[in-house]
């Protein structure tokens, strides 16, 4: 195979998927060594992957030089090049594409660059915007910002570690502050987002890692009152700026809410106004946090005044900082025909890349890193594709595609593959996904989602496809909940889970950690020849209807392989006229275009609404586990099982293996099983 011009980039890209997965240790700590035998295969599998170069159209290229003047071919800024580009497109001959270079090296911004129809491109001569053949050209939206040692009137009531030093934040040209996160709340743009270097600082926090439980909540009207052990309450009881973090309400509702005052008399913290609409609870997980008194490593902040910041430097580096004060670095909107390839971009108040009614934009060999919301927020648009790119260390989800039609099932064809997206949620664990679909025919192939504190992908619409990618380390902090998620709407079908490897998914644990969960009468889903190898609870069907679940391997679950209730018959029976109808009716689901696609949904019966009919559980195959537990005499009966294989022998030397090479080694053992399930090879990263 012919190497094509992006060689380098791609090695630079497997090279930041070793780094990012923590296997390059010459770069930053090692956060697991689980995966590492299998990353390297990937990272080598990413150099590998070069395109042969394809001919393309004759394209006019502008050049960014930083410090020049412009002229007709070099701009100063991107921002200037792109600005530039109608009038140049003017210029050209039909066909002719306009092609944007940056040079190696850190580019800051502090506005998005702003794509839309008068300044992108044409089917026939797209926008390309490129960085440079290395790999190396990085687009952050942070402003530098010096610091000084600390002192002690910087923080009177508490004594500074010795290394900490002191920021004085600009008020312009917005104060910054420390945004209040909410399972139930989207924003915009985070309050404050800093980094020494690439490497992001995080607050000050008790405990270190993980959570206590050590607490008691009495809710006085709208703003609850905690009250901590005595001796965690002797030690926060000065600090000005605290705030208390955790699963408030449920275990998979997370808020994170300042403290406005402490009462001496009764020993209680009382907190701001919860934004969940559900009650909080009495005890619950929970950390305390942007508190001076747990100041004393490498990497953390407190934010003790709207414009004061003490921080403790990573060791041996500069002790400069940098501050984001761009919310974005592309916007597209109504944009059309535009690539972005070979960038490094991050260090954003909000997503790095935003699209909003655009088609036809490709995303390619681009990695997005430290971002105030999500990496990058797809919505109302078509054909826009990432693909080889590598999303990590968002403080919210890592990428949400949006688009298609679902009253009349037109497609979006909006695409993740090939791609690594890890280390997302970190300011805002639940519900904030790895990967969320939403609309009509999105798709995500071949790509590794993992460590992740809740969901790695969650599906909201009709027609979706998540194929052949591996899913693990995920669902770390959350409970009831999982890997892939969808629930609640009996019209949202045709989705499809195919070809996909689940491993490593809280084994052994008492909590509920689903690989896919179909919950609250989700229905019309296909789950197809997927491997699950160490997963708590492969599948949930959670009381919906004409699902097929087909040709699975199942490898050690902890718990029963399938679990299946018929949940609309009992406790959500109300909720079927309630909710369930009024959500069916709101779609055109009696229409030609619906009645073809999904027939069985437009023949249901007023009997048939909230029973668990039509699904099926057939050719599945599972060793050293249960096949089923069902819950309900209904589902029993409603539920067809045909020609599953049960009880198989898990030999006891697959346990110290790999997860792929477990596999691996049952289907040697068992070729039986092989040829019956036809499954596919485990994901391509994986070979």
């Amino acid at each position: 195979m012919r190497l094509g011009p992006n060689f380098s980039s791609m090695h630079r890209f497997a090279k930041a998927v070793l780094i990012i997965l923590g296997i390059d240790n010459s770069e930053r700590p090692v956060f697991s060594s689980l995966f590492a035998p299998r990353m390297i295969q990937l990272a080598l599998l990413a150099i590998t992957l070069t395109a042969i170069a394809s001919p393309r159209a004759s394209a006019r290229t502008i050049f960014v030089q930083p410090e020049t003047s412009s002229t007709e071919n070099t701009f100063a800024s991107l921002l200037e090049a792109v600005e530039a580009v109608p009038k140049i497109r003017s210029g050209l001959a039909a066909g002719e594409e306009i092609t944007i270079e940056l040079p190696p090296g850190i580019h800051r911004l502090s506005e998005p660059i702003l794509l839309n129809a008068m300044n992108s491109g044409l089917p026939s001569s797209p926008l390309t915007i490129r960085g440079a053949p290395d790999g190396s050209s990085q687009l952050l939206g942070s402003a530098l910002i010096s610091s000084r040692p600390a002192v002690p009137s910087d923080a009177p009531d508490v004594r500074i570690p010795a290394e900490a030093r002191f920021v004085a934040l600009p008020s312009q040209p917005f104060e910054f502050h420390k945004s209040q996160r909410s399972t139930y709340t989207k924003i915009s743009s985070s309050g404050l987002e800093v980094f020494q270097g690439d490497r992001r600082l995080t607050f000050a926090r008790w405990p270190r890692q993980g959570f206590s439980e050590d607490i008691s909540v009495q809710l006085s009207g709208q703003s609850p009152e905690v009250r901590l052990s005595p001796e965690q309450t002797k030690q926060l009881s000065h600090e000005k700026a605290m705030w208390i973090s955790g699963y408030w309400a449920r275990d998979w509702a997370y808020e994170s809410v300042p403290v406005k005052s402490f009462d001496p008399a009764s020993q209680t913290f009382q907190v701001d106004r919860l934004q969940t609409p559900l009650q909080a609870r009495s005890h619950f997980r929970f950390f305390v946090e942007n508190i001076l008194g747990g100041l004393s490593s490498p990497g953390q902040m407190v934010l003790n005044s709207p414009n004061h910041l003490l921080f403790i430097p990573y060791g041996g580096q500069e002790s400069e900082v940098s501050v984001s004060v761009s919310k974005h670095i592309f916007v597209l909107q109504n944009a059309r025909n535009v690539h972005i390839e070979r960038l490094q971009l991050g260090q954003t108040l909000g997503e790095a890349i935003r699209i909003v009614n655009s088609s036809d934009i490709e995303v390619r060999e681009c990695s997005i890193k430290g971002t105030g919301t999500w990496g990058a927020v797809v919505s109302a648009s078509a054909r826009v594709s990432f693909d080889r790119c590598l999303i990590s260390e968002t403080a919210e989800g890592g990428i949400s595609l949006d688009g298609g039609n679902r009253r009349t099932l037109a497609r979006s064809d909006n695409f993740v593959r090939n791609s690594v997206v890890a280390y997302f949620g970190l300011e805002n664990p639940a519900y904030r996904p790895g990967i969320q679909l939403q609309g009509v025919g999105n798709t995500v192939v071949g790509s590794l989602i993992a460590h992740g504190p809740h969901s790695g992908i969650t599906v909201s619409g009709n027609d979706n496809t998540i194929e052949s990618n591996e899913l693990t380390d995920l669902l770390t902090q959350t409970d009831d909940a999982g890997a892939i998620y969808m629930g609640r709407d009996w019209s949202m079908r045709g989705n499809l889970i195919t070809g996909n490897f689940f491993h490593d998914i809280l084994p052994n644990s008492k909590r509920t950690a689903v690989g896919v969960y179909l919950d609250d009468q989700f229905s019309g889903a296909t789950i197809d020849r997927n491997v699950f190898y160490k997963v708590n609870l492969p599948i949930l069907l959670g009381g919906g209807r004409d699902n097929k679940i087909s040709r699975n391997l199942f490898l050690a679950p902890t718990k029963a392989a399938i679990l299946a209730d018929n949940r609309g018959m009992t406790w959500q029976r109300p909720m079927v006229s309630s909710e369930f109808e009024k959500k069916l009716v709101a779609m055109p689901f009696q229409s030609e275009t619906w009645r073809v696609r999904y027939p069985s949904l437009a023949a249901i019966s007023t009997e048939q609404k909230g029973e668990p009919g039509g699904n099926e559980i057939r050719s599945n195959a599972v060793a050293g586990g249960a096949l089923k537990r069902f819950l309900g005499d209904a589902t029993e009966r409603l539920v067809n099982l045909s020609d599953n294989q049960d009880g198989l022998s898990l030999p006891d030397e697959i346990g110290a293996k790999s997860a792929r090479e477990a596999v691996s080694t049952f289907l040697s053992l068992h070729p039986d099983v092989s040829k019956a399930l036809a499954l596919p090879a485990l994901p391509k990263r994986m070979e």
